[in-house]
């Protein structure tokens, strides 16, 4: 009997999905770094965009010119500034814990990585395996992103956390539903199998 089609499609998909988060992880443990380095290239960046361009008209006997000055506005570069550091603010227990949930990470990254990888091997356990580790899954993007959040204000940090976590959990859930609705004797030894067919389970 054959690996079902949507044991490979939902094991693959798994695997593929531990591969992504497992590369998220180690963004998250760079993250402080990165945004650093982040903000401190967009101040440099402020005075090359924050020239304003005004245009005047002066006129010269019977006729006008129109004269186009370049100023810069000191306002809005403290206004660019101010909002960039809000966009890329964290606070410090943000710093600490997004680097250890980083690390953290990579425990339900591999777990999912391998349910993914048994829903492909005839093991009796591959099924539970995969639904714990779509389940561990959902529950670790809840927390982490309620841990990141703590103290946020709406920026980068915030953003990013709360998509991450709401892509992540429909996606676990799917791939659940469809494990659960499909057919599993497959995953179950040969007996079994009979005398649920025997019963008309």
């Amino acid at each position: 009997m054959k690996t079902p089609t949507w044991a490979y499609i939902v094991g693959i998909l798994m695997m593929l999905l531990g591969g992504c988060s497992t590369i998220k992880n180690c963004q998250l443990i760079l993250t402080p770094v990165l945004l650093e380095n982040q903000k401190a290239m967009m101040k440099g960046l402020v005075p090359m965009v924050s020239v304003r361009v005004d245009t005047t008209t002066q006129t010269l006997g019977d006729s006008s010119i129109t004269v186009i000055e370049k100023t810069r506005s000191p306002l809005g570069n403290k206004e660019m500034i101010q909002n960039m550091e809000k966009m890329f603010y964290m606070s410090d227990f943000q710093k600490t814990w997004i680097v250890r949930l980083g690390y953290i990470g990579f425990i339900p990254s591999l777990i999912y990585i391998v349910g993914g990888l048994f829903l492909l091997i005839k093991r009796r356990f591959s099924i539970k395996l995969a639904c714990s580790a779509l389940i561990l899954s959902a529950l670790f993007s809840v927390i982490r992103t309620v841990v990141l959040l703590k103290d946020a204000s709406i920026g980068f940090i915030a953003m990013s956390s709360s998509f991450g976590m709401i892509f992540g959990v429909i996606m676990d859930v799917i791939l659940l539903i469809i494990i659960l609705a499909s057919d599993r004797s497959y995953y179950l030894p040969r007996q079994e199998v009979a005398n649920s067919s025997q019963y008309g389970d």
